[in-house]
């Protein structure tokens, strides 16, 4: 769990994106970062990240917080 949230924070400050999480998925901790409406937002972000170094970025599709 600490090496997820060090990753969370690192990408949280690199990006400066607030919407990063960790997720406990039995039995792995996953870190999320976005909550995107638009998928070319999604990509763009994920095209960063793995520029940065993340080489297991994936583009998911799931529930978001989204407020407006």
């Amino acid at each position: 769990m600490d090496e997820a949230n060090n990753l969370r924070s690192d990408i949280y400050f690199k990006t400066d994106h607030a919407a990063v999480y960790v997720i406990f998925d039995p039995p792995f901790y996953k870190v999320e970062a976005g909550d995107f409406s638009d998928i070319n937002d999604a990509q763009s972000l994920s095209f960063k990240l793995k520029q940065m170094g993340y080489n297991e970025v994936r583009v998911v599709n799931e529930t978001i917080n989204k407020f407006n």
